[in-house]
């Protein structure tokens, strides 16, 4: 048995309790092996993780901001996209100022199978307003389709002379005024040295669609010969960064020999003999016009979004010409060929009718001014 302990009581003063004193903490020896408590490393690993994730977003906005976004890189990058595109849309405006001014329009679409095209032209000939609308499609399969419209409304303000020619002119205008007319090599009336030409580029097309490396062919010839260069920078607008371009010619013709050994050249020079160039006869004349040319470009995915072209006589600023062309790689393309159309041999003998009446109204014009012409000798005699 251990002794009984007592607390002892502190002493009382005067009959007065003493003042309160708390009772201190025991002291407790550590046990063998027992360590003091460890800090905590959350925040350790917290802050490395940030310091590399700032580094991460420095590196980042410094190669977005001075390699991505180079101004060569930009239009370098536009230009191979649209090489390689495997399909597009574009609309284009030209409008031309001057003694015979017009406006056309041009929208469409196409893959590297097949295109779609939707033009517009409207001006003023001879004092008279004229508009004429038309449309060409071609096929996956290598025919060619034509339409055209307006065309009745145009044949009526051509005076013709004789009956004969007013009725063919009218017959031919009825037959193709807003129908498709299809081309194909197997027309009758299309020459054979024609025909077997379409064959051949469509067999050609069919090969090159197939076989991405003939477009890879252009790419490093390209990336080889880069002929347009940069002499301004015009900002951001909507997103795309615009860019005044022009082209060093040595280095065009460079580009051009490259083409010329390229496999699509070969392919279809194979098919018609008159698609042929010779860059070593290229000659760099002085140029009687100024002009600027703009590219825009998507600032994300370096694809060409506009290109606008301004020319102007540098001696008649009356005569100016001015393109605008806008471009969309991302939207889905279709091209439907027509279920209804002509062929060339439907509308041939309405065509040559009409070749036959014009060429008679010709001879009967030339007699006419022949025959006023000995008179006025006669009577000058």
């Amino acid at each position: 048995m251990y002794p009984s302990q007592t607390t002892p009581q502190p002493p009382t003063t005067n009959g007065q309790e003493p003042p309160f004193v708390p009772p201190s903490a025991p002291f407790v020896e550590p046990s063998l092996g027992q360590q003091p408590p460890k800090k905590s490393k959350k925040k350790l690993v917290f802050i490395i993780v940030g310091v590399i994730l700032l580094l991460a977003v420095i590196a980042a906005a410094v190669t977005y901001k001075f390699w991505y976004q180079n101004p060569d890189k930009v239009v370098t990058d536009a230009i191979v996209n649209t090489i390689r595109a495997d399909k597009a849309t574009f609309s284009s405006q030209l409008n031309v100022e001057g003694d015979t001014p017009f406006q056309m329009s041009v929208n469409g679409a196409g893959t590297r199978t097949a295109v779609t095209t939707d033009v517009d032209v409207s001006g003023k000939v001879e004092e008279n307003d004229f508009s004429v609308k038309g449309s060409l499609l071609y096929d996956e399969k290598g025919d060619i389709y034509v339409k055209a419209r307006n065309l009745a409304e145009i044949a009526e303000k051509v005076p013709q002379e004789t009956k004969t020619l007013q009725d063919a002119v009218s017959e031919f205008v009825t037959k193709i005024d807003n129908n498709w007319i299809r081309f194909t090599p197997d027309n009758k009336t299309v020459p054979e040295e024609a025909s077997a030409v379409q064959s051949c580029m469509q067999k050609a097309n069919d090969t090159i669609k197939n076989d991405n490396s003939y477009i890879m062919d252009i790419y490093n010839a390209y990336e080889d010969h880069r002929f347009i260069k940069i002499t301004e920078e015009l900002g951001t607008k909507n997103g795309s960064m615009g860019y005044v371009v022009t082209s060093d010619f040595e280095t065009l013709k460079d580009f051009g020999r490259a083409v010329k050994e390229s496999r699509i050249f070969k392919q279809l020079h194979d098919c018609d003999n008159s698609i042929d160039f010779n860059p070593d006869d290229w000659k760099q004349q002085e140029s009687t016009t100024n002009d600027r040319i703009e590219l825009w470009v998507d600032r994300w995915t370096h694809q060409m979004t506009g290109l606008n072209v301004t020319s102007e006589e540098k001696n008649d600023t009356t005569q100016k010409v001015t393109v605008t062309s806008q471009f969309d790689f991302n939207k889905e393309v279709t091209i439907t060929t027509p279920d209804q159309s002509l062929s060339v041999d439907d509308v041939s003998q309405a065509f040559e009718r009409l070749m036959m009446a014009w060429y008679m109204e010709s001879s009967m014009n030339g007699a006419k001014n022949q025959s006023s012409m000995d008179t006025s000798r006669f009577q000058a005699l």
